[in-house]
């Protein structure tokens, strides 16, 4: 499977990736620790140095369809997982580059302000960011 997988191929990407380490490890309790898309720069996108392949296009529409679609399909196969990251941290351009500050779901100064809930609710077997 493509390391460097489009918006509309993430979710297939991160549970594969789960699914191939719990079939690794049999018995042994696995879960996604973080998963995510970048919301900007707007239109941004890389070259994978190893690989040569483009990667995804950062955007705020891509954030939101990649998180609630991971979050759906964790939530339909019953696994664990958890969004990568709560908040974007402006500080993180100069050790990350343009995409550093750009994962989290939420901006600013406490109060927080997130965008939407990306399909953040109670889940028994989910840990939440937000409610």
């Amino acid at each position: 499977m493509n390391s460097n997988p489009s918006t509309e191929q993430a979710a297939n990407f991160h549970v594969a990736r789960l699914r191939d380490l719990m079939n690794r490890y049999p018995g042994k309790e696995v879960l996604l620790t973080e998963f995510g898309w970048p919301a900007c720069p707007e239109g941004y996108s890389e070259t994978n140095q190893l690989t040569g392949q483009q990667c995804g296009i950062a955007g705020e529409m891509n954030q939101r369809i990649v998180i609630e679609e991971t979050l759906a399909q964790l939530e339909r196969a019953g696994l664990p997982g958890i969004v990568f990251e709560a908040f974007r941290e402006p500080w993180k351009r100069e050790t990350e580059g343009v995409v550093g500050p750009c994962w989290g779901i939420c901006e600013g100064d406490s109060p927080y302000r997130c965008r939407s809930p990306y399909g953040l609710r109670a889940r028994s077997h989910l840990p939440v960011v937000l409610k």
